[in-house]
């Protein structure tokens, strides 16, 4: 990953270098747009560079990475790039890893369901937002009842309708 020699950076050591890169500006400048835009687009770039670093969505999730996921979509609720951002972050499949604990399943949840209201039409966000709510309810069966209070199932089978209605 690194130089060679003694200096040579574990991939774990290098995916934390990348993602504080990342989330350092997310974190210290939460209302600037552009770069929370560009933190979340940065982020997804990050696991599609690196699909085989198993320890990318750990890293971000350690890193404070939700937060300033939620903190931006919240920021930017107009802007479908980062809700489906957002929502493909929560959807990796890597979510699924006993370690990864940090999710804030309420927050979360509230995010995507937003997310999938204000994009229904969007088959990224209809799509990733469905395998975000999987991945939340997989962690924690409490996140089930918060689907059902906030109404959401109805939401997340329209949004896999229109899905289906859209690959025919």
């Amino acid at each position: 990953v690194g130089g060679g020699g003694a200096g040579k950076m574990s991939t774990r050591e290098a995916s934390r270098m990348m993602v504080d890169a990342v989330l350092t500006p997310m974190q210290d400048f939460r209302a600037h747009l552009g770069l929370q835009r560009w933190g979340c687009l940065a982020l997804v770039a990050l696991l599609e560079v690196r699909p085989d670093d198993e320890s990318m969505v750990a890293t971000i999730v350690a890193s404070g990475g939700i937060s300033a996921l939620l903190g931006a979509m919240s920021l930017m609720k107009d802007d479908e790039d980062v809700q489906a951002a957002g929502c493909g972050v929560l959807g990796n499949s890597q979510i699924f890893d006993p370690s990864i604990v940090r999710l804030n399943g309420t927050a979360s949840i509230v995010a995507v369901l937003s997310a999938m209201d204000a994009f229904p039409r969007s088959e990224r966000v209809s799509g990733l937002g469905s395998l975000a709510m999987a991945n939340l309810v997989y962690k924690d069966d409490s996140n089930v009842e918060v689907i059902l209070e906030r109404h959401g199932s109805g939401r997340i089978i329209r949004a896999m309708h229109n899905l289906g209605s859209s690959v025919q």
